[in-house]
């Protein structure tokens, strides 16, 4: 399998750790500084848009490992005691619906927290992954 920016899968890797220890200590940094110079404390979202895609094929979703695909940083700092309204499988579609709820007093229903893949030729065609994505994840 060969990435389409022509890396072979090892040197994805590499590279995508080389650029992930990078920006890691830049958002260190820029994290640090607004929790020194808020003065309130602040709510911090932290969200990646993707995995990596050592494993994906932009054609096949069954020649994709989408569980590397889908797992994401997704990440709060959130002040009080309202760490416990963030549950452990919460997905981007809510976080922002239950951070509004909690502290703006907003009545915002959850959606169903599921993952999806699409072939890049047909993006709209939707297949639903979210199993599979967990049970990937959980094999690694």
């Amino acid at each position: 399998l060969i990435a389409p920016d022509g890396l072979t899968p090892n040197e994805y890797r590499s590279q995508y750790l080389q650029q992930m220890e990078f920006m890691s200590g830049r958002t260190l940094d820029v994290l640090g500084r607004i929790l020194e110079d808020s003065r309130v404390p602040p709510i911090i979202v932290l969200q990646s848009d993707h995995g990596p895609g050592s494993m994906l094929d932009w054609s096949s979703v069954s020649n994709s490992n989408v569980g590397e695909r889908l797992s994401i940083l997704n990440a709060y700092y959130l002040p009080g005691d309202q760490a416990s309204t963030v549950y452990d499988d919460v997905t981007p579609v809510n976080t922002f619906r239950i951070l509004l709820d909690v502290y703006f007093g907003s009545e915002l229903p959850l959606l169903p927290d599921r993952s999806y893949y699409s072939t890049w030729t047909q993006p709209y065609d939707l297949v639903d992954v979210t199993e599979r994505a967990i049970e990937e994840t959980r094999a690694k």
